[in-house]
């Protein structure tokens, strides 16, 4: 870590104005690193650049400086001038530094360049320039208190932050932070969808990649430890849950994330509004946000306190809310329950760090519990109530997660918007909610909807007063013939309905009163029939909120108006005259109090008045945003947000859109667009399960379903969706019996959906459906049919479940896209028995993808090919039953660590290296290791000369890199630090052998080390010409490692190199140090996750060759870049 006078001195050089042309002058990624911006004061451009020291311990006087720029856009006379100028810098210090280069850059842009830095003063610096130095982080605050904010270092903070990091990282989860450990900060922890084990149709259908990262941030004011926290410290601390693409979201992202809004103007300058590694939006984000900051930590202290399980703690919280209960009540069995799974769960599910250290605070680390708690929570997600989250105790899994039983968690389901948001679905599904939407519309406008979003206290207006003028005039308390402010009317239920008179100013959108209104900010009010515009089309009912009121004067400011899901502009107001007379109702009616026919028009109004899909997506914006429809105050009422959202979320269906590109698509539908239910209702889609499994279990069938179609009027769909298919109604006869009717073929069903007679479509629909279909699984046991012939009419409703929808829309060409479709690559075999025909009478061909993954496994047992019409030939496939990419899975260092991330987990930020003399580190202990350093033997090494490539800057650099690494090994005890290298091996600085030894005696290396009489990995270092711009090549010599296909891991290449993207020109940093290298490295061996083993029987070294072999195949595998010198160093 830097010395006292380094930091002093750097310091010194930030403050504002400190240089002409110089800003942003602040610590660099690495030790010894300065990071500075240069800005021409003609052109406006800037240059950054990296000055470092090779070790801060000869700071302030046996030092050099090594200085580069890392923009694209440096002219070569800057260049040139600065490698110039550069090796002269020794024992200069750092404002004496800064100084030349601004002179020495201004110079160069103004065409004189100096020779030495006796030179630097002839340089002439333009008097009347003004500069302004950039924000710094710490500069920067948000409502008078500081973000980020630096405080005084402290000893005590450091540490703690260290060991709890260091235990997430052993954890094999990825580990990073914003701010100051000593002070605010930000601590991320990740880990990779892939490692969860997830299937393919719960990623799809969470919308989430293999790839992504699923993101813990935890905020603290300053850091605190698990015990600081349960022994009642400041909880102040706020937790965000999402996904990035990197295991750590930018800096930019992060603030985001603990604000409701973010503009450039509050930023700190050193982060750029383009935001690299966003933080993106997760499928249940509110929910599992809501769950880590109310209830996480106060159940985590019921466990240290009582030594419940997770799932009791759980428990007895819940059982608390609104009651008392104590230590007694704590030993109730109630609560006595282990944590058990309905379906089998990933290892690191079964994790307990609290357990694993016997339930004592002062031992657990805190970030690691809660992404523990969270992790929990999130793969199991299905069988959690999402308000309570309590068990749901569900002897089924669904693929979605909802609420329990309990009515209040389905009030708050709906009503607050907990659970799988509404937006989210927007987003990603946006047709599928339009498709919703449309079939509740078809059904309230036929008459045929009786299940209604009771008990959400929906405030809506009359739906017979919108639309019908009212006849007598009555006062504002609803007396006749006093004033003529209010109207009163009586619908067809003789229900008084109480209308208000205006005056409304169309230019201003004002109301004006004889006397007070009645109205109240912030509500709801349908204008009814406003006067016929001079020109243009006539809009029959307006919508518009209260902006403001004012009781004495009688005068309402209203926001534009809504009609018909659109809202009205200046130029359209401006058709009407400027002061027409108005009537309007007040949306204060609760819709519980409605009778059933008011109801459904009541939802047809509301409907009618929302935006189309296309425009809720553009006023969301992108998945990061954060937006809700609920800020869109002047455009959607309350009322018609909460009924859009008992819409989508009541269906307990997972429904989703396929499209060509995913060979998804069943054959011989051209025209219709399909929709694929991944699952239907979780407790039908049980039901049919069990079924579909006794019949197999008795019958020993190879078919153990079949697929029909069923067709049905729009305003059926609804319903379908809700309850599943059932015979409740007779609508074209019985002839062949009771039971679902269902047909092989396709025109059979399709007739039966087009006898819908009109449709009543929902005006805003972007798909304008004309017809639906389904095509469904049936239990293949057509012996206990009602009738086969010339239908299957099916009586048992748990035998059937749609898997498809079909969709015949207004616009179809615009949905389709081009007319392509590939086949899938794996199709369902069905019965030859009982084919289904499609739209054109040819046999379809169903993909695999219309099962569950798990279905799937037991299905592909004896797959058939892709092409109609052949012999079934059986495929060679995975264990999985589809190839998988696994490159996933091995991730705890295999993506670059940020330095800064790496140098807390792994160095002392309170001590210097050379303040503590080796003496004070020798104890008369016991030695903590079994390697003995300095036994290598020369002569089993391939020693190399000095290289031709080698440059002086390089060679200065690495002379220096060496010496500070030896000072590390003389002050640091041997089995803390992990590695050695002995100086009696190396021949030249561009060729360093290593071992790397005292590995943790749980992980399997350790273990194989001993089986085989070993102490040490033993692996050599070489180092490019144009170091440190390029990365040092790393290799294993001995012993020899197993390889990835076999089991092994740890990132070691069949040919022994390591192979991370820090050590490619894609991860890495010129500012690395090698102590962070080599510490990297060992961790990257050390992994717990797909841990590295070792090659029995193989007593060889690994040559240079293989491992230059396998290091260039993994990464071109895995799209890295390639040091250019690679084959240089390698001769």
């Amino acid at each position: 870590m830097p010395t006292k006078d380094f930091q002093r001195d750097l310091n010194e050089a930030k403050s504002p104005g400190r240089f002409p042309h110089l800003t942003r002058v602040r610590a660099g990624e690495g030790d010894g690193s300065i990071s500075f911006t240069y800005t021409d004061p003609v052109e406006g451009e800037s240059f950054h650049f990296e000055a470092i020291v090779a070790d801060p311990h000869d700071y302030p006087s046996n030092h050099s400086f090594f200085v580069y720029s890392t923009s694209d856009n440096v002219p070569a006379e800057i260049t040139k001038a600065v490698d110039e100028i550069v090796p002269q810098s020794e024992g200069l210090s750092i404002h004496d530094v800064l100084s030349t280069l601004d002179l020495v850059v201004s110079g160069a842009l103004q065409g004189s360049t100096p020779q030495s830095f006796d030179d630097v003063g002839d340089l002439a610096i333009p008097s009347d320039q003004e500069f302004e130095d950039d924000l710094e982080p710490s500069d920067w605050t948000e409502d008078e208190d500081s973000f980020l904010s630096s405080t005084q270092s402290s000893t005590k903070f450091h540490d703690a932050i260290r060991r709890d990091l260091r235990a997430v990282k052993l954890a094999g989860l990825k580990v990073g932070y914003h701010g100051d450990p000593t002070g605010p900060i930000v601590v991320s922890v990740a880990i990779r969808i892939a490692r969860m084990g997830l299937s393919e149709e719960a990623m799809r259908a969470w919308n989430v990649r293999p790839a992504d990262y699923l993101i813990l941030l935890i905020r603290y004011g300053r850091y605190q430890t698990m015990e600081d926290l349960n022994l009642g410290g400041d909880s102040k601390i706020q937790m965000r849950v999402g996904l990035c693409d990197s295991y750590k979201p930018s800096l930019t992202s992060t603030i985001s994330a603990f604000q409701e809004t973010v503009s450039s103007h509050n930023l700190p300058q050193m982060v750029e509004i383009k935001d690299s590694d966003p933080l993106r939006e997760l499928f249940i984000g509110a929910s599992l946000d809501k769950l880590l900051n109310e209830r996480f930590l106060h159940i985590a202290r019921l466990r240290l306190r009582y030594g419940f399980t997770w799932t009791g703690a759980e428990l007895f919280f819940q059982a608390a809310q609104g009651k008392f209960i104590g230590p007694d009540d704590a030993r109730s069995p109630e609560f006595a329950v282990e944590d058990t799974w309905i379906t089998p769960a990933p290892n690191f599910l079964h994790a307990d760090h609290m357990a694993d250290m016997g339930l004592s605070s002062a031992n657990i680390s805190f970030p690691l519990v809660a992404e523990h708690f969270l992790l929990r929570h999130f793969v199991k997600c299905t069988e959690f109530c999402l308000v309570c989250h309590c068990k749901t105790h569900d002897s089924f899994e669904a693929l979605k997660p909802y609420v329990c039983s309990n009515g209040l968690c389905l009030f708050q389901y709906m009503t607050l918007g907990m659970g799988p948001s509404l937006e989210y679905e927007i987003r990603t599904q946006p047709y599928v909610v339009d498709m919703l939407i449309s079939l509740a519309y078809e059904r309230a406008k036929s008459g045929r909807l009786s299940d209604f979003p009771n008990g959400l206290g929906l405030n809506v207006p009359c739906a017979t007063a919108v639309g019908t003028l009212p006849s007598q005039p009555v006062d504002r308390f609803g007396q006749p013939g006093v004033s003529p402010q209010t109207m009163s009317t009586k619908d067809s239920d003789e229900t008084a309905v109480l209308c208000h008179e205006a005056t409304l100013s169309t230019r201003k959108m004002e109301l004006s009163h004889n006397c007070a209104p009645r109205v109240k900010e912030g509500n709801w009010i349908a204008i009814l029939n406003p006067a016929k515009p001079m020109t243009g089309e006539i809009r029959t009912v307006w919508h518009s909120r209260v902006l403001n009121v004012w009781e004495t004067s009688g005068h309402v400011a209203l926001s534009r108006p809504v009609s018909h899901g659109v809202q009205l502009q200046e130029d359209e107001l401006g058709k009407y005259a400027a002061f027409i007379p108005v009537q309007y109702v007040i949306y204060d009616m609760n819709f519980d109090m409605l009778p059933e026919k008011k109801k459904q028009s009541t939802i047809i109004m509301l409907l009618d008045n929302l935006p189309d899909i296309d425009a809720m997506q553009t006023f969301l914006g992108r998945n990061d945003s954060g937006k809700l429809l609920s800020s869109w105050h002047d455009m959607v009422s309350p009322a018609a947000l909460d009924l859009l959202r008992w819409i989508v979320a009541s269906n307990r269906s997972c429904i989703l859109q396929d499209g060509p590109q995913e060979n998804d698509l069943v054959s011989d539908m051209k025209g219709f667009i399909q929709f694929r239910l991944v699952q239907g209702a979780p407790d039908k889609e049980h039901r049919f399960m069990e079924a579909v499994n006794q019949h197999a279990m008795r019958t020993k069938t190879a078919y153990p379903t079949i697929f029909a179609w069923h067709g049905s009027p729009l305003h059926n769909w609804h319903s379908i969706l809700r309850e599943g298919l059932h015979f409740k109604d007779i609508a074209h006869g019985r002839a062949f019996g009771n039971g679902v009717y269902l047909s092989n073929h396709y025109g059979t069903s399709a007739g039966y959906a087009f006898r819908a007679g009109s449709s009543h479509s929902w005006a805003q629909s972007k798909l304008k459906i004309q017809s639906m279909i389904s095509l469904n699984e049936i239990v293949n046991n057509p012996a206990q049919f009602v009738a086969t012939s010339p239908h299957y009419v099916v009586q048992h409703l748990d035998w059937i479940q749609p898997r498809y929808l079909f969709v015949q829309v207004g616009n179809t060409p615009a949905f389709l896209g081009a007319d392509v479709q590939t086949e899938p690559p794996m199709l369902y075999a069905q019965d030859p028995k009982y084919k289904v025909l499609g739209l054109s009478g040819k046999v379809i061909q169903i993909p695999m993808s219309a099962f569950s993954s798990k279905r799937r496994e037991a299905l592909t047992a004896s797959p058939v090919t892709a092409s109609p019409g052949k012999s079934h030939r059986k495929k060679k496939r995975t264990s999985r039953g589809t190839p998988r990419n696994t490159s996933y899975l091995d991730d705890t260092a295999s993506v670059s660590t940020d330095i800064e991330d790496l140098m807390i987990l792994l160095s002392d930020a309170e001590q210097e290296l050379g303040s503590v003399s080796s003496k004070s580190k020798k104890v008369a202990t016991a030695p903590k290791t079994d390697f003995i350093p300095g036994t290598l033997q020369e002569a089993s090494l391939s020693l190399i000369s000095p290289p031709a490539y080698a440059t002086s800057a390089a060679t200065a650099l690495l002379q220096r890199h060496l010496q500070t690494t030896l000072k590390i090994q003389e002050k640091e005890p041997l089995d803390e630090l992990g590695w050695y290298v002995d100086p009696s091996l190396i021949r030249t600085v561009y060729q360093w052998i290593v071992e790397l030894h005292t590995f943790d005696q749980t992980i399997p290396l350790a273990k194989d080390l001993k089986a085989a009489n070993l102490t040490s990995v033993v692996l050599e270092v070489r180092f490019p010409p144009n170091f440190p711009m390029d990365p040092p090549f790393v290799r294993v010599i001995r012993p020899r490692f197993l390889e990835f296909a076999l089991g092994g891991g740890g990132h070691v290449t069949a040919g022994g190199a390591i192979c991370m993207e820090l050590l490619t020109n894609s991860g890495w940093s010129a500012a690395n140090s090698i102590e962070s290298l080599l510490l990297q490295v060992r961790l990257a061996i050390s992994t717990k996750d797909h841990p590295a083993r070792l090659a029995p029987g193989r007593n060889y070294d690994y040559s240079v060759g293989e491992a230059i072999s396998a290091y260039t195949r993994a990464c071109i595998a895995h799209g890295w870049a390639i040091p250019k010198d690679l084959y240089a160093i390698s001769r």
